[in-house]
């Protein structure tokens, strides 16, 4: 573990706008993991982060907040191979949108989306209600990137590089999609058969997820 994290508000503030949502992305999403009871403001006040902040007294206040909550996450779990695995909420979604689409969307905009798929996964699985789906999803509009338009990318070729995902050690032998999942906005849901914030999720669960962000997403032959 590093002794000191350094970031430099002046330097942050030099950066093009659209880099600061992407960052937003990652600090709204370590809320919704371990942000605890405070998860849904702490998400709030996150998404200031999308833009360029002028004052770099609060940017450096956002900044603390953002790092407070990755390092309590990763406190006992450096490496990210035990809880803190629960900081990949999104990615299953995002790693196979990022393939399929060749690098073209970005990372960003596709762990966004990845989240959106998750909750509404959370939601099917009885673990949130729809109102805090709903909750969810407006935090994640209010960082302002464009959503990935699902309808060009066949779901079987989704569903089947998410199979795959590194994260499927932890679940298997149990078949099913490697996700992280939430119980609430706030804390990531420990499955009892991992005993670790990754659940193998059915297939059609999952697809149904994906078709609840756009209700005509193509769901094409697998070659």
């Amino acid at each position: 573990m590093p002794s000191a994290i350094l970031a430099d508000p002046t330097l942050l503030a030099s950066l093009p706008a659209h880099q600061w949502a992407e960052g937003a992305v990652e600090a709204v999403k370590a809320a919704f993991v371990a942000g605890g009871t405070r998860a849904t403001q702490l998400a709030a006040r996150l998404t200031a982060l999308n833009g360029p902040v002028a004052d770099l007294d609060e940017l450096a206040e956002l900044l603390g907040v953002a790092v407070e909550l990755k390092l309590h996450t990763i406190a006992d779990d450096p490496t990210e191979r035990g809880p803190a695995v629960a900081l990949h909420y999104g990615h299953t979604f995002a790693r196979a949108i990022e393939t399929l689409t060749d690098g073209t969307i970005s990372h960003g905009r596709a762990v966004a989306t990845g989240m959106r798929a998750a909750a509404g996964t959370a939601e099917r699985l009885g673990l949130i209600t729809r109102a805090e789906r709903q909750q969810h999803d407006e935090l994640i509009r209010h960082i302002g990137l464009s959503p990935v338009d699902l309808r060009t990318i066949p779901s079987e070729h989704l569903l089947r590089l998410m199979t795959n995902d590194p994260k499927a050690r932890i679940v298997r032998p149990v078949r099913g999609i490697p996700l992280v999942l939430i119980d609430r906005i706030g804390h990531a849901y420990v499955s009892p058969e991992s005993g670790l914030p990754v659940t193998a999720v059915p297939e059609a669960v999952a697809a149904a997820a994906l078709g609840g962000l756009h209700p005509q997403v193509r769901t094409g032959e697998l070659p």
